[in-house]
């Protein structure tokens, strides 16, 4: 799995890091890894386990929050 990580409206100091989940059937997420974000942006590559249907980017909302 790959992709790129936007960090937007944050401090330019701002590191992140982002819990990236992998939903495999009906089982409970599995955690792939965590991205570090230390910028505008961050692009990642982790492995994931065959079979995952979606990638779940903090999905208990442990780093990020909407505003309300």
């Amino acid at each position: 799995v790959s992709g790129t990580l936007l960090q937007k409206e944050a401090p330019e100091s701002l590191v992140t890091s982002v819990p990236l989940y992998a939903v495999v059937g009906g089982k409970a997420p599995v955690l792939l890894g965590r991205v570090f974000v230390d910028g505008p942006e961050a692009n990642f590559r982790l492995t994931a386990p065959v079979g995952t249907r979606k990638i779940l980017l903090d999905p208990y909302q442990t780093v990020m929050a909407r505003r309300h």
